[in-house]
């Protein structure tokens, strides 16, 4: 196929183009407007092409540019010329003045020509054949590196190392008001006792910020290093096209002086065409004024194709300020930044209020340009797959039926997977979006979705109730406050709520039930209890019960094993070690995790034969 592109403003419409069409091209021809080629212009556009064909390995030829006046029909004719010389010929309008698309399109489109004109916002392409109107989803999308490069700048990724664990990070920041005043005395004395029952310390060591006598020995990442990461994990969830940390990326613009401008960004982020410059500031010793003039000068190197973010956390705030006063910055501040398009956030650390406002910057509602040609979609339904039962299900059961929301319930025991609903997924309207709660992503369906979920890669997400009644901008009663504490931290979390020893009993006692544990696993559980065995001092208990709660509701240790012939579970508080003990089975789908103080670790049913579990029990109370 050959492609012949009218070159406009935006640099990016023919790269993503290419990086679509692939392999099947063989010829690109450049068509310039002559109030656009300028010698340096024609040179940059053909340098940006070739390094991009090398780069990606695309064998096409890129033919001279060809000058034209778009305003002559007699130099438009040529283009039509052009594409008669060749089998298969699109012609990229994208950049095109208008009547020069209506020109090319009452002339040039026939059997062997079509036109296509690409929106980058929307990361979608329209055809326009002598067979219609096509809309397009683009299936590729552009790197940030594509993107800076072909801008005639230089990345450099400067990341040292990869980054750190994911839930250790989110579990810090949870617990800001404690978490703050470890790092406080570690940044004065750079060393806090190292308690081994403390999940706090527990953290810090698995995040490689003290060492196991508890000695500060990564400064540099418990200053800053941390919250960077915070937001790159927060970033990474968003939905971004790419995503990097510490990247540098290398101006020329002053060249003519002999110096270079480099400039790293804690994050760059890339959607849809534009490129977000992230400064993630944990400190209050930082001027924001001074912040806010850097990244107007950065962006008009980068042009109006990208958007500042600057996030701003005064480490020693008090951990009650009100949400409402976080983020207050003078109005003056604030014009200033949003006539260049920079946003400021100012002192938002939880979670879910952090990732409100930056999807409020990155998705603002109104920001989709309207296309007349294309046909207005219907507004997505939501369908709700429900996983196994439990009393938490249970309960998001009854919220989903009274706000009358579609769901598909298969009554479904604890290890659902999706594919337990494939046929149904399949069946789903073209409008209609699956959202899968606490259901094993054993195979990801080709359509949109959305997970709901707090075990596994989502431990540091609030409860699925408290995600489904935030869904639904409903108020938990107080019983269903507590069936989510319980399904994310159990008895422990519930006392630490100062929840009655009556109150758990029952909460308890109706979970079980709702998993359906039988009267026969009551009565085996209480019987395993009477023969706990302590394997290099770990308790270690054998049973022939279906379901392990009716004994871990009635044990207090710390951490202990549960095993029966086809499986096994670690309730421990040494996450590091347990981790790394199971993390072959994790990666290979075997086994899954979640928790919260006293997390649990358990191998799927089958996962390992009787003896292998055995062996494996051995191990463990070796290593803990």
């Amino acid at each position: 196929m050959t492609l012949i592109s009218i070159i406009g403003s935006f640099d990016t419409t023919l790269l993503n183009l290419i990086n679509e069409f692939g392999s099947d091209l063989k010829r690109v021809i450049l068509i310039f407007d002559d109030t656009l080629a300028s010698a340096k212009n024609l040179s940059r556009h053909q340098n940006a092409l070739e390094n991009f064909r090398m780069q990606h390995k695309y064998d096409f030829v890129i033919d001279t540019a060809l000058v034209i006046d778009e305003d002559n029909t007699i130099k438009l004719d040529t283009i039509i010329h052009i594409a008669s010389a060749y089998e298969r010929v699109m012609i990229d309008i994208t950049d095109a003045l208008g009547s020069t698309s209506a020109y090319l399109g009452a002339r040039a489109v026939n059997q062997h020509t079509s036109l296509v004109a690409f929106n980058p916002y929307e990361n979608e392409y329209n055809i326009i054949s002598i067979n219609g109107f096509e809309n397009k989803k683009l299936k590729r999308t552009l790197s940030i590196r594509d993107y800076v490069e072909s801008l005639g700048y230089a990345l450099n990724d400067k990341r040292g190392r990869l980054p750190r664990d994911k839930d250790a990070v989110f579990w810090l920041f949870k617990r800001f008001a404690s978490f703050q005043n470890i790092r406080s005395t570690l940044i004065k004395s750079s060393y806090i006792p190292f308690d081994s029952e403390s999940s706090m310390h527990q953290m810090l060591h698995k995040l490689d910020i003290i060492d196991e006598s508890g000695y500060l020995i990564d400064r540099n990442y418990l200053q800053g290093g941390l919250f960077e990461e915070y937001i790159y994990w927060i970033a990474s969830e968003m939905g971004f096209d790419d995503l990097l940390s510490s990247a540098e990326i290398v101006f020329d613009g002053v060249q003519n002086e002999g110096t270079l401008i480099h400039n790293e960004f804690d994050l760059l982020a890339f959607k849809n065409n534009r490129l977000y410059l992230f400064e993630c500031k944990f400190t209050k010793n930082f001027e924001l004024d001074d912040l806010i003039y850097k990244y107007m000068a950065l962006k008009e190197h980068i042009k109006n194709d990208s958007k500042g973010i600057i996030i701003t956390v005064n480490p020693k705030m008090s951990p009650d300020i009100q949400l409402s006063q976080m983020n207050k910055i003078s109005p003056k501040l604030r014009k200033k930044a949003s006539l260049f398009d920079i946003h400021v956030l100012a002192n938002v650390i939880q979670y879910d209020h952090l990732k409100k406002e930056l999807t409020s910057i990155i998705y603002p509602q109104g920001n989709k340009a309207v296309d007349p040609l294309k046909t207005v979609e219907k507004p997505k339904q939501y369908v709700y797959f429900l996983g196994g039962y439990d009393l938490e299900m249970f309960e998001i059961r009854k919220i989903l039926e009274n706000n009358k929301a579609k769901f598909i319930d298969n009554r479904l025991s604890w290890g659902a997977k999706v594919s337990d609903y494939r046929s149904q997924i399949d069946a789903l309207g073209e409008d209609e979006i699956p959202v899968f709660i606490e259901l094993e992503l054993d195979y990801k369906p080709t359509r949109q979705y959305e997970i709901v979920d707090h075990h596994g890669d989502y431990a540091h997400r609030s409860s699925s109730i408290e995600q489904i009644a935030q869904r639904f901008e409903v108020k938990l009663d107080r019983f269903q406050t507590l069936v989510g504490i319980n399904d994310k931290s159990h008895i422990r979390g519930l006392k630490k709520h100062g929840v009655s020893l009556q109150e758990i009993e029952l909460i308890r006692q109706l979970d079980r039930q709702k998993q359906g544990v039988s009267a026969e696993d009551e009565e085996l559980g209480k019987r395993s209890l009477t023969q706990v065995e302590k394997i290099n001092g770990i308790p270690v208990i054998k049973t022939k019960a279906r379901h392990f709660s009716p004994i871990t509701d009635r044990v207090t240790y710390s951490d202990y094993i549960i095993y029966s012939d086809v499986k096994l579970c670690l309730y421990t508080q040494k996450l590091k070690s347990a981790k790394s003990l199971f993390n072959a089975y994790l990666q290979n789908n075997s086994a899954y995790y979640g928790g919260d103080q006293q997390m649990f670790f358990c191998l799927k049913e089958g996962a390992l034969s009787s003896t292998e579990i055995k062996n494996f029990v051995l191990n463990l109370t070796k290593k803990l």
